[in-house]
């Protein structure tokens, strides 16, 4: 009963916070014009200095993930028949102004390996290559995405990370951009359907 009350309180909890950033789509947009209004410059800048700390941190370990994942669709195509990649249940994310690509995670969750996909005459998918755009490309997941409810839902954190840092700091997108993206989706993208079965 106390594992439900918590899971409740944090799906609660991110709930209302997707819920007040829906509602104010554009909110961090007008950050900045708030921040000025609302603090002295000398306040700001431990504000600034906090969010440039979390920032190089989030983008180094970007930097790592890219270093594992850049690596030749022969490798990946391996790395999927030995097992050590799964394929991840959405790519809607990674799939901007492009479709049919999908996302592989490795076996820990961290590392998400971007593929585009083709079918034949068959239907049968075919790997094309691993993305490496800056704005669709995988990202390193600080939290698994594998696990009970409770251990699956601090997965939220890391995309309110790309949210707020993007994919890399080669990522030519901007923080309104991403929340369009995220909450006003028309996309009837995200990658090709797959049979789970």
């Amino acid at each position: 009963m106390n594992n439900l009350i918590k899971n409740l309180t944090f799906l609660i909890f991110f709930t209302i916070l997707f819920m007040i950033m829906n509602k104010f789509n554009l909110l961090y947009c007008f950050e900045t014009s708030l921040m000025r209004i609302a603090l002295p410059e000398q306040n700001r800048l431990g504000i600034n200095i906090i969010d440039s700390t979390f920032k190089n941190h989030y983008y180094d370990k970007q930097d790592y993930h890219n270093s594992i994942t850049d690596i030749s669709i022969e490798r990946f195509i391996q790395l999927v028949e030995d097992n050590e990649l799964r394929l991840a249940r959405n790519a809607r994310l990674h799939n901007i102004n492009d479709c049919n690509n999908f996302k592989y995670l490795s076996k820990d969750g961290r590392f998400e390996y971007i593929v585009k996909i083709e079918k034949d005459v068959n239907g049968n998918i075919i790997f094309k290559e691993i993305v490496t755009d800056s704005i669709n490309r995988g990202t390193y997941n600080f939290f698994n995405q594998s696990g009970n409810f409770w251990q699956r839902s601090f997965h939220h954190f890391d995309v309110i990370f790309w949210l707020l840092y993007g994919t890399s700091n080669q990522d030519a997108s901007t923080i309104c951009w991403r929340l369009n993206v995220y909450f006003k989706s028309e996309s009837k993208c995200g990658g090709l359907i797959v049979n789970e079965s």
